[in-house]
């Protein structure tokens, strides 16, 4: 496994938001990510922590993601540069873990279900 430290990049006061998980304090980056599955396109919401902290969750665990507004992803109109912004979550959203996927390098993607 890589072994860096990986606090930096989890300081929510850089690149990091802040959340829980069922309660507990969690730094991680949150993004709604782009999926296109069976060519049914959509939004899907992913908070990256350290592996570390991940080995402890499990799916159906509640994330709650702390953030003034969260941004749902979006499209550009076809021969356009206007673009237009999908879903914003509000503050304090909660989401349950549907998938946990760790990367190998010390992060570890939790693939999230809005509730």
């Amino acid at each position: 496994m890589f072994n860096e430290d990986l606090t930096e990049f989890l300081n929510d006061t850089e690149l990091a938001d802040s959340g829980t998980v069922d309660g507990k304090a969690v730094n991680g980056i949150f993004e709604n990510a782009f999926s296109d599955d069976f060519g049914i396109e959509s939004d899907t919401p992913i908070f990256i922590v350290s592996s570390n902290d991940a080995s402890i969750y499990a799916h159906g665990d509640i994330v709650t993601i702390n953030s003034n507004l969260i941004q749902g992803g979006g499209v550009y109109l076809e021969n356009s540069s206007d673009y237009i912004a999908a879903d914003y979550f509000a503050a304090q959203t909660a989401f349950e873990i549907v998938g946990i996927q760790p990367d190998g390098t010390g992060l570890t993607s939790l693939i999230l279900e809005k509730q």
